[in-house]
């Protein structure tokens, strides 16, 4: 809840001297733009794995990409290669959900046919490639996993990442 947000201590929050309080400003905006209705408790919250991802960036888009991964996969920070199935690449690509990111003309629609469409199941067919080519079997569920290095060894999924994955690169400011 919004009250749980306010009362986290942030890695960015200093003291502050004015009465202006831009850390609890910075709170509030970023709940505004990431809270969702909650049914159960009747009220607004945020996700917090889809909060990380939007502060899970580096300096380079591999970086941001491997941090996302960690974040969707639950996977300890200091661990290299944390495996994700399509539904976790879907994540990681669309943070609030593939349907929002439709409703804002982030996402082409699933009737569109191109080369990885970016629909869930060519997301699928994506994943299945990748471990193919790195020599990775499904699991027993008959489920691929890949991690980030191995999306953007492979050509299709460099190309997805140059599309779709930008968010996670930081840019630089220059301000004069």
């Amino acid at each position: 809840s919004l009250d749980e947000l306010l009362n986290t201590k942030c890695w960015f929050q200093l003291a502050y001297r004015s009465g202006y309080n831009r850390f609890d400003m910075l709170k509030k905006a970023l709940f505004t733009a990431l809270a969702t209705h909650n049914e159960a408790t009747n009220d607004m919250r945020i996700n917090y794995e889809t909060m990380m991802l939007y502060i899970c960036t580096d300096s380079t888009m591999e970086g941001g990409v491997e941090k996302a991964f960690h974040v969707v996969a639950r996977y300890g920070g200091n661990k290299p290669g944390a495996p994700l199935s399509w539904e976790g690449l879907e994540k990681v690509i669309y943070p609030l959900g593939r349907e929002l990111a439709l409703n804002v003309g982030r996402a082409t629609p699933s009737n569109v046919t191109q080369s990885y469409r970016y629909s869930g199941t060519d997301l699928q067919e994506l994943v299945e490639h990748v471990a193919k080519a790195s020599g990775v079997a499904a699991d027993n569920n008959g489920l691929y996993y890949i991690t980030a290095k191995q999306l953007l060894a492979f050509p299709s999924g460099k190309e997805i990442a140059e599309k779709m994955l930008q968010r996670y690169c930081l840019k630089k400011l220059n301000i004069s």
